[in-house]
């Protein structure tokens, strides 16, 4: 007498099978989301100490970081951050010019004990700080929004200055002078974290508050561009933030002061 020895599986095991593969999955998924809480948390902290710094270094030398003249010789004091007298043009915004590139030098605790900054660079001769939030290799650039991109010059009927978290491909021209515009490469945080981030030190609405979903552009003639409050395709319409996009589409942008109540 033969006896088939093939045998499969039983509902039960089957069952069992199902529940451990799911509690695998959730327990990615949970220990996912507490690692990105953690870099939200991460980076809070680091915008919280950049603006305690801004905070000190404008009591002692009355004007902002890179935008003073009494202690950068590009700074123009007018209150923006922006290409100073580099370019010699009211209000004009570079992307790696001037006071925007000057912004974190003049605060880094290398030059300005006070402030306990230390700017670890993002690269040869950048000068701007890893970010805590978003692909590695992002980082924080401080400037003056400006109204839209057509516009290279900082926003005078709403003036405010901004850190925002640029993916490393953005910044991989930093020193020549520009910047890559925001797009799904150069972008640097997903909708997801964006959202938690806005949530977290904001109101959680994309286009209102002192976090927004916001985009920098590039401009090579006369090699300058701009910070703006444009939503970035992919990152959120309107005021919801796209969360149901798996992938980075956003750059951040953080009114300076805004965590210290002394907004700039």
């Amino acid at each position: 007498m033969i006896y088939n020895m093939k045998k499969g599986f039983t509902l039960v095991e089957l069952s069992i099978v199902l529940v451990i593969i799911g509690l695998l999955i959730g327990g990615i998924l949970v220990a996912q989301s507490m690692i990105d809480s953690s870099k939200v948390s991460s980076f809070v902290a680091q915008i919280q100490q950049a603006d305690a710094a801004v905070a000190s270094f404008k009591d002692r030398f009355r004007y902002l970081p890179g935008d003073a003249p009494n202690y950068s010789s590009v700074g123009d004091g007018d209150g923006y951050i922006d290409c100073g007298s580099v370019c010699g043009a009211t209000n004009h915004i570079g992307n790696w010019r001037g006071e925007i590139a000057n912004f974190w030098n003049n605060i880094d605790s290398n030059t300005y004990a006070a402030s306990g900054v230390n700017v670890s660079t993002s690269g040869s001769s950048k000068n701007v700080p890893l970010s805590k939030l978003g692909k590695s290799g992002s980082s924080i650039v401080a400037s003056a929004k400006s109204p839209s991109y057509a516009n290279w010059v900082a926003d005078t009927t709403s003036p405010a200055n901004y850190y925002a978290i640029l993916g490393p491909s953005a910044t991989t021209q930093i020193g020549i002078y520009y910047f890559s515009t925001t797009s799904a490469t150069t972008a640097a945080v997903k909708p997801t974290n964006a959202l938690a981030l806005d949530r977290k030190i904001d109101d959680g609405v994309a286009n209102t508050g002192h976090t927004l979903s916001g985009s920098f552009g590039d401009y090579f003639n006369p090699d300058v561009g701009a910070l703006n409050t444009t939503a970035a395709s992919g990152c959120s319409s309107g005021a919801a933030y796209t969360v149901a996009t798996d992938s980075e589409q956003c750059t951040p942008i953080i009114r300076i002061g805004a965590q210290t109540g002394d907004l700039q």
